[in-house]
């Protein structure tokens, strides 16, 4: 009987990598990176280098202070998501959501007329499964 070892499992960071690397393989994303609210970078992937760790930090930052100003200004709940997007239809979407208890952002550049919703509740469907697998 073959059984399968906690060690023969992936890291969650590559599961969470590889549903990322199908989602730019397909065309859906250019890139896209999962960071704490420090920055900390949990996983990414993308066709070219685009996002250094410095920078990555600093989005985060930013993204997670802009989020708070908003929700005080509009009044507002939790902010699940930020679309920024240029004159061409390219996209950068913050998509903010927990992970074992803490604060995440979801960050994806999206080419033009490319659909990105599905694909980003898709990985957030995988965040929660990862967090509370079924037995």
């Amino acid at each position: 009987m073959n059984t399968l070892s906690f060690e023969d499992s992936p890291s969650v960071q590559q599961v969470i990598k590889n549903a990322m690397k199908e989602i730019v393989s397909q065309g859906n994303y250019e890139s896209v990176f999962l960071l704490t609210d420090e920055g900390l970078e949990i996983a990414r992937y993308s066709r070219r280098d685009i996002l250094h760790k410095k920078r990555a930090v600093e989005i985060s930052l930013l993204m997670h202070k802009v989020q708070k100003i908003i929700r005080n200004i509009g009044n507002l709940a939790t902010i699940k998501e930020i679309l920024v997007e240029d004159e061409f239809g390219k996209k950068l979407v913050f998509r903010f959501t927990l992970f074992f208890g803490q604060s995440v952002i979801l960050v994806a550049i999206v080419p033009p007329r490319k659909p990105y919703r599905g694909f980003s509740n898709q990985l957030e469907q995988l965040l929660t499964s990862l967090q509370y697998p079924v037995e």
